[in-house]
Formats: structure tokens, sequence, C-alpha cells
């Protein structure tokens, strides 16, 4: 979640490469695509959409998806890169 977060596309690469879950959520029932979106972090962003393994779909704990987790943060620029991806 930190690497995502921090915008560590290198350590995301090789959690996703170790076979990490790339959809397991904190205890707010954040992933790490939500964490990465909602901190304008886009090359992880468009690498995790890129992967057919990642659940852009998941909600948190709250029903909130990543496109709310943005509008919330103000990310608009990922809420279009989203919605081209999805």
């Amino acid at each position: 979640m930190l690497a995502c977060i921090l915008g560590r596309l290198d350590m995301v690469h090789l959690l996703a490469q170790s076979n990490a879950d790339m959809n397991a959520k904190e205890n707010t029932g954040h992933t790490a695509l939500m964490a990465a979106a909602s901190n304008g972090q886009r090359e992880v962003v468009a690498y995790l959409l890129g992967r057919s393994d990642v659940d852009y779909k998941a909600k948190n704990v709250l029903g909130q998806t990543v496109i709310h987790r943005c509008a919330y943060y103000g990310e608009l620029g990922m809420i279009k890169l989203i919605s081209k991806s999805t």
C-alpha cells in the first residue's frame, strides 16, 4: 500500500512479481488502486489498471469505489484515466 501511495512503481512491480495480492485491503477497505489514485500516482494507477487481476470496482467499508475516493480528493485527472481504462 505504501509503495502505491508514494508512487514507487518499481516496488509495485516487485510486489506483483512476488505474487502479492493486488486487491488486498487495509483495515478500512482501501485497495492499492484506491491508495495510488487518491494520491495522484498516475504511473502506478496506469500500471494497476493494466493488470487483469486488479478489481477497479472494489469497495471500501463505506461502499466507496476508487472513483469516489478520487472525487473526494479532487483527483479529476485520475477519474478521467480510470474511466478511459475501464
